[in-house]
């Protein structure tokens, strides 16, 4: 029997998630017996190095290529020429515009996964208080769900009023710098909204120089942001279940190589992820069930 070769390309190495996505996708890969190799740009997010990597792969192409694109379209001549090569193509966390590209795409419903955290942190101020907000990467897929999802949740929630937003770019520096900048605007909220844990953490470390510690709503429960929740410093993480979705992706594209029909996307439903059942979630990725196809399909 062929061993398969599937490679997958992420949107940066430095991202908990991501990196959750790729262990879930080696811990799958080991149990089927296939061969994983993992492209990441130097530069996070870096699209002519996603680019670049696709061209590449022309030279040899894989049996499967799993992808998390980092912009929208910029990515689509290059995944077209793959499709055409026979490559089989799974978009996860993020897909282009031209879906068609892919067999299957697995992410989240993240409009209405950040609206659900909105919700929870307005609910915890009374419906009464002030925000800052940051945003990720305007060049990113996921940037405008989850930036109008948190708008969604705060809009039934008129006494919350939001002092300022800042693009905080999907990373835990630049959410640090902006956090400083926002502090300096508008002072210290009573609640911060925050488009990803690794910025939740930039954010904290900025807050931490003024030594508050404001409810904080935040997105993906990786590892650090599920403890930041235990000592109290986040209120509430969005089940972002990156590393299923690389799990999921997997399995889709080793499916289709072996002639299964599988959907055209699947979405995992939002989970907030608090004190109160953070113990499933407070394993490393490496210890963290993996997701089962069919029951996940079944849900």
């Amino acid at each position: 029997m062929k061993r398969h070769r599937i490679v997958t390309i992420s949107k940066n190495g430095s991202n908990p998630a991501y990196q959750g996505a790729r262990i879930g996708m080696d811990r799958l890969a080991k149990l089927r017996g296939v061969d994983v190799q993992h492209l990441v740009p130097v530069v996070d997010d870096s699209i002519p190095e996603q680019a670049e990597m696709l061209e590449r792969l022309l030279r040899e192409p894989p049996d499967a290529l799993l992808i998390s694109c980092s912009h929208e379209s910029q990515l689509d001549a290059g995944l077209e020429k793959l499709r055409d090569a026979g490559v089989v193509i799974v978009m996860f966390v993020g897909r282009t515009t031209r879906q068609e590209l892919a067999r299957c795409y697995v992410g989240s419903r993240d409009r209405a996964m950040t609206r659900a955290v909105a919700e929870a942190v307005a609910q915890h101020l009374g419906g009464r208080g002030t925000m800052l907000v940051l945003d990720g990467n305007p060049l990113g897929i996921l940037y405008e769900p989850r930036k109008n999802g948190f708008r969604d949740g705060l809009a039934a929630y008129p006494g919350v009023r939001v002092l300022g937003a800042a693009d905080g770019h999907f990373l835990r520096e630049p959410a640090r710098a902006a956090m400083q900048s926002l502090l300096a605007q508008h002072g210290v909220p009573d609640a911060v909204l925050v488009a990803n844990d690794f910025m939740g953490l930039g954010a904290l470390d900025a807050l931490r120089e003024h030594g508050a510690r404001p409810a904080m709503g935040s997105v993906n429960a990786t590892p650090d942001g599920v403890a930041c929740v235990g000592t109290g410093e986040m209120l509430v993480t969005a089940a972002f279940n990156a590393m299923g979705m690389g799990c999921l992706a997997m399995e889709a594209a080793l499916r289709i190589l072996r002639g299964d029909t599988v959907p055209a996307e699947v979405l995992l439903p939002a989970e907030l992820v608090t004190r109160e059942n953070m113990v499933a979630w407070s394993l490393p990725y490496e210890d963290r069930p993996l997701l089962d196809w069919d029951l996940t399909l079944a849900s």
